[in-house]
């Protein structure tokens, strides 16, 4: 289930400029477009302001380095090759 989304993808969902979008949330044109290519993280109170101003579209944890969670192993492979 996708909980949030990439704020590249919300921006051209919303067609929605850097300017534009940096003018909502009050920031610089520069801060948005560092956010978009991942050079600068937004503070905690700027990521509030996106999630506020995303309507939650676009939320914190959108920002984290987490890694995506591995796949289960498929238990019926890993019985087979057991007993192999």
């Amino acid at each position: 289930m996708l909980i949030g989304m990439r704020l590249t993808d919300y921006l051209r969902q919303h067609e929605l400029t850097h300017t534009e979008f940096a003018a909502k949330i009050g920031a610089t044109q520069a801060a948005v477009t560092r956010y978009v290519n991942g050079r600068r993280k937004p503070s905690l109170n700027k990521l509030l302001v996106i999630e506020r101003v995303t309507e939650g579209a676009v939320q914190a944890r959108d920002f984290a380095d987490v890694p995506a969670p591995a796949e289960p192993a498929n238990e019926a492979s890993s019985a087979e090759g057991a007993a192999a």
